[in-house]
């Protein structure tokens, strides 16, 4: 029967729907059934074991184990660091740090609690194979020649953040190639920078696509979003010996982490033909602030001959390759694959429809989480179900995307704070400037208010305030900039965080985003313009050490423009410049003297053909 189904299926599309009536009459494989729900609406843990209460009990699991052990059927893990990776650990839970060795004693406590109620977990290790951490790149094995080639030069990508001029980056931005919220936090050679250049030789980073940028804050909107950095570089999923290396690593992943399976995991939405471009600088990301709303990581830069239909055969080799080494799998779908003529299927590519091969990999896999839609109905959702399951492999495991990662019954979710506004007629507005804090209190209602300022403080609770006011209505508040002390200002950039909570008539508002107070760029002690200069007086762009900007827009080689579009910017980069001094419109300003030498040699050459 189901030999007759699938050969109606495959010359015609609309006999999907007769099979998912012909797939009634055959016995399915058994899909979970629990009452329950965790996150997503379904039976579904993730990631539990990174999830707590941040503020009040900061180590209280935000699922604990007996309502994962009565209530889950799967229970979704991972980004545990290598057991034979030489990149020493970084980053713990309450469990401590995310190594193999401390999952598998995790999964064991909560497979033996679930067996108490009569009951069976399944564990999913949660992989990336599009992207390669530091903590892989530090296992033998790895070949520089895994990673994509990026389109543009590095310092192109860098700069989106070193000059971006938005408001979140105020008092400047930066890049560090270390994956922490300090430079400092990283042992020499082992940041991903130096990993990749160990094994492809002197500047090979700079020529990838960097993947996972985030903020020092940890991807958070609370924090000063100041120091950047990456935690991975993208990964050629085609290549068959980048992922002959990533299997072996999910064979030890298997035993040593005690999973079940592996998640086959897929970024679609980053490539698809219709997607907003993944990288800095892109017209859907001009600048950090736009970055920060995206709340996503992005590339360093477009990939080279590296698109939608190269990533889904790359994906799809991958379930080839999982399968032959006998390894169960996971995918995580959207039900518009399934769609005729959808976005899934790549105009480029005719002689290839990739949403059916997307389709394929689903019905080998062990276990699909098939989402919800409000655009599909139950019968279509139904056919989906009984395609997926017609070889007799997967376990089709509904969800619904909508509900997110939902909070325990009985305990509300920790507050996010909008922003300062007091219900039902005050608001509160708050300007951190370079050696100030202003606090303005508006509105109809009349009365007296108070603030609290703490100098660093990136969640609460802060302990006592650094310094208190009170006022009335319209009234500001200038602490004065000895409240932060010297080593509050010496403090590793990302870490000088002030916070101002401000009460009134019952209310309490608190800053909504921690920025840092900052000196200015001719006072900062950094080189923010990269020409090699610090500060005033050394920098020839400073005019004094209260500029906010050490460049000079009246000096053609330290205005911070690429004047002749060579690709190259300023002092050191350009050649061209000679001096920073060269005033705008001289003859020997930025590039002008070698677009000068060009011209006069093209024009020699046009004289000898004559």
């Amino acid at each position: 029967m189901r030999q007759v189904v699938r050969e109606l299926v495959r010359r015609n599309p609309f006999a999907l729907a007769l099979a998912a009536f012909a797939a009634l009459l055959q016995p399915a494989p058994a899909r979970a059934q629990s009452a329950e729900q965790l996150d997503w609406c379904a039976p579904i843990a993730v990631r539990p074991d990174q999830r707590f209460y941040t503020f009040a009990a900061p180590c209280t699991p935000w699922w604990p184990d007996d309502e994962i052990a009565r209530r889950a059927d799967f229970v979704l893990d991972g980004f545990q660091r290598p057991s034979n990776s030489s990149v020493v650990p970084d980053g713990s839970t309450c469990f401590g740090p995310h190594t193999m060795e401390n999952s598998k004693a995790y999964h064991d406590r909560l497979r033996a609690l679930a067996a108490s109620y009569g009951r069976s977990l399944v564990f999913v290790y949660q992989a990336r194979f599009d992207v390669v951490t530091r903590h892989l790149v530090g296992t033998p094995g790895f070949d520089a020649d895994f990673l994509v080639d990026a389109q543009r030069t590095w310092r192109e990508s860098s700069d989106f953040f070193q000059r971006d001029a938005s408001p979140s980056c105020a008092c400047g931005c930066e890049w560090s190639d270390a994956s922490g919220a300090s430079t400092l936090n990283e042992p020499p050679g082992q940041r991903l920078r130096d990993l990749v250049d160990a094994a492809g030789g002197p500047g090979t980073f700079e020529t990838k696509v960097a993947y996972g940028t985030n903020p020092a804050t940890g991807g958070s909107l609370a924090g000063a979003p100041r120091l950047f950095f990456g935690v991975a570089a993208l990964a050629d999923q085609r290549d068959a010996d980048y992922r002959a290396w990533r299997i072996a690593h999910m064979r030890d992943a298997l035993d040593a982490g005690g999973f079940d399976g592996i998640e086959l995991n897929n970024k679609f939405s980053q490539y698809l033909a219709d997607a907003s471009p993944a990288w800095w600088d892109s017209d859907a990301v001009p600048d950090v602030d736009a970055y920060l709303r995206s709340n996503d990581t992005l590339w360093s830069s477009p990939a080279k001959r590296y698109g939608y239909p190269e990533y889904v055969q790359g994906w799809a080799a991958f379930a080839d390759d999982l399968v032959a080494a006998g390894i169960p799998y996971e995918v995580n779908l959207s039900p518009f694959v399934w769609r005729a003529g959808g976005v899934y299927d790549d105009a480029s590519t005719p002689d290839v429809d990739e949403a059916a091969v997307i389709r394929a990999v689903a019905r080998r896999a062990r276990w699909v989480l098939l989402q919800r839609s409000a655009q599909f109905s139950e019968a279509e959702f139904a056919a989906m179900i009984a395609d997926v399951e017609s070889e007799g492999h997967a376990t089709v495991v509904p969800y619904d995307g909508g509900c997110g990662y939902g909070s325990p019954p009985g305990r509300p979710p920790v507050p996010l704070v909008a922003g300062f506004s007091f219900a039902p007629d005050a608001a509160v507005t708050a300007t951190f400037g370079a050696t100030s804090l202003s606090v303005s209190v508006a509105g109809a209602a009349a009365g007296a208010w108070e603030a609290d300022l703490w100098c660093h403080c990136p969640s609460p609770p802060c302990g006592a305030p650094d310094a208190s006011t009170t006022g009335e209505t319209g009234a500001t508040w200038q602490p004065p900039l000895s409240v932060c002390d010297a080593a509050y200002l010496g403090a590793p950039i990302g870490t000088r965080r002030p916070r101002v909570e401000v009460r009134r008539a019952g209310h309490t508002a608190a800053s909504a985003r921690a920025v840092q107070i900052c000196a200015p760029a001719c006072a900062n002690a950094r080189d923010d313009d990269r020409d090699g200069d610090v500060d005033a007086p050394a920098d020839p762009g400073c005019a004094s050490s209260d500029d906010l900007d050490e460049t000079d827009p009246t000096l053609r080689c330290d205005d911070g423009i690429d004047n002749d579009r060579d690709r190259k910017t300023d002092r050191p980069s350009d050649p061209q410049c000679t001096s920073a001094e060269v005033a705008e419109g001289a003859g020997n300003g930025c590039g002008l003297g070698g677009e000068l030498a060009l011209a006069l040699v093209l024009l020699r050459a046009r004289t000898r053909r004559r």
